[in-house]
């Protein structure tokens, strides 16, 4: 069970938006309480050409891990997102990075992390349909601080990920989409690393 809140308060000036979101989700496993998480973000945005928008974010988050507090811990991000629109939100493409400070209460669990993520959305059309697909790329290296128990020697991930998705209406209301999804992660430490490939369909219905 996840209960989840957020806020998000913004507005425009000079052509500039500035805004500041609020994000706070607790989650249980069975009764117990698992996992709680708020974080903030100011963040500022605009159009730097017609077709070019950009985005940046500072976030602060807290994470409490309840059955393993000493992995609770403090994160400070700064992001940068740029959009490039094609043809509107017919077709548009997204490439932004990420750099975040972690903080932990054992230690061993600081890390400083840096990921790039692409992303590419578009709309067809083919056999008298609207066919929407979506191709995500994503890079992130994560590197601890100390060594690492019983390997003595520091850890370090690399983690790669591709989604893409495929939908097309079948009827006014109905819709399929089908979805593949392949993550390599590789580590110093052996069980953090890890391949995962999932795949999988599903049918959407939506109603005005």
């Amino acid at each position: 069970k996840t209960e989840i809140f957020g806020l998000d308060i913004s507005g425009s000036f000079l052509e500039i938006r500035q805004g500041l979101s609020f994000f706070k989700a607790e989650a249980k496993l069975g009764k117990k309480k698992f996992l709680k998480l708020e974080r903030w973000s100011p963040h500022i945005s605009g159009f730097l050409t017609k077709r070019i928008y950009l985005r940046g974010s500072y976030i602060s988050q807290e994470k409490t891990v309840i059955p393993r507090p000493d992995q609770s811990a403090r994160s400070n991000s700064i992001a940068l997102d740029l959009f490039y629109f094609r043809n509107g939100l017919r077709n548009y493409f997204n490439l932004g990075t990420e750099i975040r400070n972690e903080d932990a209460i054992l230690q061993r669990y600081d890390n400083r992390s840096e990921s790039i993520r692409f992303r590419m959305l578009g709309r067809v059309r083919a056999i008298d349909r609207i066919w929407k697909y979506t191709v995500a790329w994503s890079y992130e290296k994560r590197d601890y601080e100390g060594d690492w128990p019983r390997t003595d020697r520091e850890r370090y991930d690399k983690r790669r990920s591709i989604r893409m998705e495929l939908s097309w209406p079948i009827s006014d209301s109905i819709s399929a989409e089908v979805y593949a999804n392949l993550t390599d992660s590789n580590s110093t430490v052996s069980y953090a690393s890890f391949e995962e490939d999932t795949a999988g369909f599903k049918i959407v219905y939506q109603w005005d």
